[in-house]
Formats: C-alpha cells, structure tokens, sequence
C-alpha cells in the first residue's frame, strides 16, 4: 500500500479541494440575441444556450480559445482568447 506524506493538513487539503470544485472557470460571451455561439480549442468544441444575450461557456482546458457567433446567418468578426489561468474570461461581440 503506497502511503502519502503531506505538511498541508487534512484541513488544509479539504479547502483547496472544495475551492477547486466550486470555482466557476468560464467564458462569458455577450452577442447578438438570438445568435449561434460557439466556443472552441484545438478538438474540443463547447456549445452553450443564451439567456438574454449572455453565453456561459465552462472551459475544459488551457490554451487558445477561438469564439465565434453567427447572428442572422451573419457571422461576426471571430475573436480568440488565451485562457491561461483559472478565472473568469469575458469576451463581447457588442
């Protein structure tokens, strides 16, 4: 049996779990209502329904995000982003 040897305490490591699993990690697009957007890096491909002209992606991976919107069989200028931290990540097509 492999054993563990940590200096964090039990504590210690149950709040940075907790933080880790509660943290919201997004891109929040606003476009167009009504439009398509879609947000994606390298082979993964994230779709996401609109409330009121906001989008909320939750991103899988680091890298370089490529957003894109189509708003009535327009597509709008397409708009990257490097997502190189954990945190929230806006982008506006307004």
């Amino acid at each position: 049996m492999a054993t563990y040897n940590s200096s964090k305490t039990d504590t210690q490591i149950d709040a940075a779990i907790e933080k880790f699993y509660n943290c919201r990690n997004k891109i929040t697009v606003k476009a167009p209502s009504g439009s398509t957007v879609i947000a994606s890096c390298g082979a993964d491909r994230l779709v996401a329904a609109e409330v009121a002209g906001l989008w909320v992606f939750y991103f899988t991976k680091f890298g370089q995000w490529t957003i894109r919107a189509i708003h009535h069989q327009t597509t709008l200028p397409v708009q990257t982003i490097l997502i190189d931290e954990l945190k929230d990540y806006v982008v506006n097509f307004d």
